[in-house]
């Protein structure tokens, strides 16, 4: 790489991820301390930079080309990687004894639309009991408890670390889904084939949603999905939704949450969309008190998510198996 020619635009990469996080570049020019101009004029720079355009702005947010999806996911690999080096500098070495505090750290959708409302009402149960909770890829979460900076991960797969120990604590699925006003939304379900031939709007590559339900249709010999939209933020999504015109998938966790209300949830016959949810700790480390009762409260609590029976309030405790259908 002829470095002096191909200063790489780090705000640029930046300004993209926050537009594709936030849905707009107001509330991303918020989010970064900005103002508005200066995140036009570094995404501009990064398109002149890559020669493509990389968003579009539409009704009801902004929408990513091909090209900026897929500069997008390299984006929040680099940003987040020198947040990790910024961390890891400030961070004291790890200590494998017990921890003052309970360190969580969960999938991005485990972490936005379960363990948000969890920790609030669980804070007030046990309120000896700090809990810090982070947002972080699977991996990453995974990477981070084996290095001693987490207590606990909740992840959607079982870790590839023999030093590091899952269980099952309950499950969520993906399902299709769409605004009241589109023409699916009275049906029950959808036939894959129709599901496969719709026009959907869907997070970006990279997405551990999407990664997850495009692996399925592999493995279930299906071609990778076709997307009419491509979008970086639930936010957008849920705006492009509003429109009527696509359908998309997401959680049943997303569909039970404040957010995925007025959304009309489709299963998709013929494909198990299953996912389940594990919490993984590391049997090196002085279980705490706080960690004992945490999983001890996780495993009296299956997590189930089924937005057609279970639409909890912030802050309420996520319902229990029993309480579900499917």
């Amino acid at each position: 790489m002829d470095w002096q020619n191909h200063t790489p635009p780090i705000r640029g990469l930046m300004a993209l991820r926050a537009v594709a996080e936030n849905g707009t570049f107001t509330h991303a020019a918020r989010a970064l301390g900005w103002n508005q101009p200066n995140v036009s004029k570094h995404l501009q720079t990064l398109e002149r930079t890559v020669g493509k355009r990389l968003v579009r702005r539409e009704q009801g947010g902004t929408v990513l080309t091909p090209e900026g999806a897929k500069v997008l996911e390299q984006a929040v690999r680099i940003t987040d990687a020198y947040a990790e080096l910024m961390d890891d500098l400030e961070t004291p070495p790890p200590n494998r004894g017990p921890a003052e505090r309970l360190r969580v750290a969960a999938s991005p959708t485990l972490g936005t639309y379960w363990l948000a409302r969890l920790v609030p009402d669980r804070q007030g149960a046990w309120p000896e009991i700090p809990i810090e909770t982070r947002t972080l890829p699977g991996r990453e979460a995974l990477r981070r408890l084996a290095q001693g900076r987490e207590n606990l991960a909740l992840v959607e797969h079982p870790p590839d670390d023999a030093d590091l120990v899952g269980e099952r604590i309950g499950s969520h699925r993906l399902l299709a889904a769409c605004h009241p006003s589109h023409p699916w939304a009275g049906v029950d379900s959808i036939a894959l084939a129709d599901f496969l031939r719709a026009s959907l709007v869907l997070r970006e590559p990279g997405c551990e949603l999407r990664d997850g339900l495009e692996r399925r249709l592999r493995q279930e010999g299906h071609a990778a999905l076709g997307a009419d939209r491509v979008v970086g933020s639930d936010t957008t999504l849920l705006a492009q939704l509003h429109q009527g015109e696509h359908l998309t998938v997401t959680s049943s966790l997303v569909l039970a949450s404040e957010w995925g209300r007025d959304l009309v949830s489709l299963p998709i016959r013929d494909l198990d969309l299953s996912r389940p949810i594990w919490a993984v700790h590391d049997p090196r480390t002085l279980a705490s008190d706080g960690l004992t009762t945490f999983l001890a409260h996780l495993r009296s609590h299956p997590i189930g998510g089924n937005p057609e029976t279970d639409h909890p309030d912030p802050g309420e405790t996520p319902p229990t198996a029993d309480s579900l259908t499917g």
